[in-house]
């Protein structure tokens, strides 16, 4: 079976601390597992622990953290109290606080005519690369997906992205793709 190869494979594969853990979880199909990770809150106190991480499509709301592994009790932490947060080996996050795109952008859930709303907010940032001059960042939610882009140490700034229906036909108008 598939489970038996990836079994046979692994058999000669070297795991260090919790990847076999997380090798494991992967086969079994869990969705939550505890990897260790570094919190930096807005105080700059710095926590290392164990991160709860969920296969997700949408950017966290907040995250549970265990200062020890076996800890019954997590400490639950939004965007308000955190600069910044890694899970080791997986992903990195940063807190941004501003205003940002509430329109919806994918079909069929496109407006009939051009949506610039904003909304202020405070939410996690994915880094999803990180270059000498600038970082790319994305958030997720369940309205759509954005696009932010820092220069180093500078405020994040979203890339603007609108679509919506020219007419009640299906065809689609992408409006603004610019920062």
């Amino acid at each position: 079976s598939g489970v038996q190869k990836l079994m046979d494979e692994a058999s000669h594969i070297a795991f260090e601390g919790d990847q076999l853990e997380q090798f494991i979880d992967k086969i079994n199909g869990n969705t939550r597992s505890a990897t260790m990770g570094t919190v930096v809150k807005k105080n700059g106190e710095v926590l290392k622990g164990f991160i709860d991480r969920t296969n997700r499509e949408q950017t966290p709301t907040s995250i549970a953290v265990r200062l020890n592994k076996d800890d019954k009790n997590a400490l639950q932490l939004g965007p308000e109290n955190v600069k910044s947060f890694e899970v080791e080996g997986f992903e990195k996050y940063i807190t941004y606080s501003g205003l940002m795109s509430n329109d919806k952008n994918t079909s069929p859930d496109l407006p009939n005519s051009l949506d610039t709303s904003k909304i202020q907010a405070t939410v996690f940032l994915k880094q999803i690369t990180s270059g000498p001059h600038l970082s790319l960042y994305a958030q997720t939610d369940d309205r759509k997906t954005r696009y932010f882009i820092a220069e180093n140490g500078a405020t994040p700034v979203e890339l603007k992205y609108n679509q919506y229906y020219t007419d009640q036909q299906s065809s689609v108008l992408p409006a603004e793709c610019m920062y």
